[in-house]
């Protein structure tokens, strides 16, 4: 509080106020995540993701800021395929927040498991039929670790099922190879093929048409994926770091544009403060104050104009019938009393005795100068 005194100590003024100092800095996040890639479990549609949790420090509470996860499954438990996000939101004391967000994302790189299989096959083909034959087979199918068994099975080369098939007349043999894709909704692609060889038989001349169904093999199990390697995961390992990094750097220059912005708006009397804390007593002396001012620095002004034009400071002619008025004014208040005590000073200290009457005019001595009766008068005189 500061205090306003006179000469004799008296308090004339008070000015009592509070700094107030707000803490707006929301913590900074510390060991974020980044994003998080990883593959399906062999035969399975998801697989299990651990993280270290992330922490956060405060510029007033240090690392005691209350964590909350907001979003996304917890570290350790099993993730289905595609993208999940996850979020940790930190809070200090004072109610500021942050957060950290980070993404794990399960792709599918299984291929489908084919099922049935046609196995390779070798027919004799006879003259009586030109050398032909009508092999037929059932197409196969697929079964995926996250589709199941809505898989498409595609034809991509060879011949279809119960089409003819023949050696050519120069031939001995004739080789039909057979390709089928199977392909599930992540565009992984499986694929069965199988050959289907004629030979011609010369030792006779007629056979049966092979018109039956192929034989079918085991199920084919997708090869294993190679897992990735140290050089793999130490590019995995650059990409987290670095984007921490870009992180913490973003977080540092929206800090410093938000103490940027907090100091101009100080300045400015804006932002979030809150109004300081002042006496009820001063609230009324400060709301009064002004209109006292106001008007005491009105008359003051008034007055000096006032005096500025009654010493030949105005140019106009109120100013100088105004000179005039306080000439004449100075005359009647301070000359006709001087000379109304002059000429009774001359009256009695001039004048005759006391006791002795003497012919005179009968205004004394000064009646002459003044106008008194002329005419003389006899009078005794006392001795």
């Amino acid at each position: 509080m500061y205090k306003v005194k006179d000469r004799n100590g008296r308090v004339m003024r008070t000015c009592d106020f509070e700094i107030t100092v707000n803490d707006e800095e929301a913590p900074l996040p510390q060991n974020c995540p980044g994003d998080i890639w990883r593959k399906t479990e062999r035969g399975r549609p998801d697989s299990v993701v651990s993280w270290a949790e992330p922490t956060a420090w405060d510029n007033v509470d240090g690392d005691q800021v209350t964590r909350r996860k907001v979003n996304g499954p917890d570290s350790g438990t099993r993730f289905k395929v595609g993208s999940h996000q996850i979020k940790y939101e930190f809070e200090d004391s004072r109610g500021n927040k942050n957060s950290c967000e980070f993404r794990v994302i399960i792709q599918d790189k299984e291929k489908p498991t084919v099922l049935g299989c046609p196995k390779n096959k070798v027919l004799e083909v006879y003259k009586q039929n030109d050398w032909s034959a009508h092999p037929s087979w059932k197409a196969p199918r697929g079964r995926d670790n996250v589709d199941g068994l809505d898989v498409k099975v595609e034809l991509v080369a060879g011949l279809q099922p119960g089409e003819k098939f023949t050696v050519g007349p120069d031939e001995d043999k004739n080789v039909a190879t057979m390709i089928y894709h199977i392909w599930d909704k992540h565009g992984n692609i499986a694929t069965c093929q199988f050959e289907i060889t004629l030979k011609k038989n010369t030792s006779q001349d007629e056979g049966d048409d092979y018109k039956g169904t192929l034989e079918t093999q085991s199920p084919e199990e997708p090869e294993q994926e190679e897992e990735d390697g140290p050089a793999e995961t130490l590019k995995a390992q650059r990409i987290n770091q670095q984007r921490l990094k870009d992180r913490a750097e973003e977080l540092k220059r929206k800090r410093a544009e938000a103490i940027k912005r907090s100091a101009k708006q100080a300045t400015q009397g804006l932002g979030k403060f809150k109004k300081p804390h002042m006496s009820k007593t001063h609230e009324e002396r400060r709301m009064e104050t002004p209109g006292k001012w106001k008007e005491m620095s009105k008359k003051l002004r008034e007055a000096g104009q006032q005096v500025s034009e009654g010493f030949g400071g105005g140019t106009s002619k109120e100013s100088t019938f105004w000179t005039i008025s306080k000439a004449l004014l100075l005359v009647a208040v301070i000359l006709i009393p001087s000379a109304a005590g002059l000429y009774f000073a001359i009256d009695y200290f001039l004048g005759p005795p006391k006791g002795k009457r003497l012919e005179s005019n009968k205004g004394g001595v000064l009646s002459g100068v003044f106008g008194g009766n002329s005419k003389k008068e006899k009078s005794t005189d006392c001795v």
